[in-house]
């Protein structure tokens, strides 16, 4: 069983493709969403003064797609390719950009994607990522940041559940899609010494570079990276630490 560490509604989207491949797999409850209602419903008259959008997350995604009509105009910008596909679907003659390989703001920036944009707009949940708040300013950038949604640790309240799950004899990963909610986990671990034993022992399967890096400096050294973040790299590399058990 693999513990999948991301808001249930794409947790769900996640579990459900693991089992269409024979993986078994089971919401952590680690973190919970509120919308900020206000800001979402003036995205449509707000993105009128934007050439470009950046989608900084697949709950980002969730709401640009379901909040914004006329987006003949923008260039869209994601972190990584996992969510391209079904923004071309919808919106099939619109610009989409994202760094090739691994996913992640540093890897955006590395790969000169914001190069030439003079006018952002940024979708995201409580604050704006510093590395690319310095980057904008540095390069003179025009943005502005719409905090659409607000993350918080409900791992904390269900420190009982978060244990039996993670003392499941069938546990055999956990699956890490945001540096922040690696945080959460650690949060957690360092109230739990039921959690913290098993965390720094399990394998931990990272989706970016960002949180790899964030947990050997935390002191993990039980961390697989999937070579992007989308369902089917996810699999890949579950089945690759699969065989190895066997």
């Amino acid at each position: 069983m693999y513990l999948i560490a991301r808001p249930f509604k794409q947790a769900k989207l996640l579990i459900d493709g693991l089992a269409q491949e024979d993986i078994n797999a089971t919401y952590l409850p680690i973190i919970d969403l509120s919308y900020h209602d206000e800001v979402i419903k003036q995205l449509n008259t707000n993105l009128k003064k934007f050439d470009s959008v950046f989608l900084t997350s697949p709950t980002a995604i969730d709401i640009f797609m379901n909040s914004v009509d006329d987006i003949s105009r923008l260039c869209i910008i994601l972190s990584g390719d996992s969510y391209s596909a079904r923004i071309k679907s919808k919106y099939s003659s619109v610009e989409v950009h994202y760094p090739n390989g691994v996913s992640g703001v540093s890897n955006l920036i590395q790969q000169n994607i914001l190069n030439g944009i003079t006018n952002l707009a940024i979708i995201g949940g409580n604050r704006i990522n510093h590395n690319l708040q310095t980057y904008l300013i540095k390069h003179e950038i025009n943005y502005s940041f719409f905090a659409c949604y607000f993350r918080k640790n409900i791992g904390l309240q269900n420190i009982k559940e978060l244990e039996n799950l993670f003392s499941s004899k069938s546990l055999s990963g956990i699956v890490i899609t945001s540096q922040e909610i690696a945080s959460y986990i650690l949060e957690c671990a360092n109230i739990s010494s039921v959690i913290q034993s098993i965390f720094y022992n399990i394998n931990i399967i990272s989706l970016h570079p960002q949180i790899t890096t964030y947990l050997q400096k935390k002191g993990l050294t039980n961390i697989n990276q999937t070579d992007n973040a989308s369902t089917q790299a996810i699999v890949k590399l579950i089945k690759d630490l699969e065989n190895v058990r066997r």
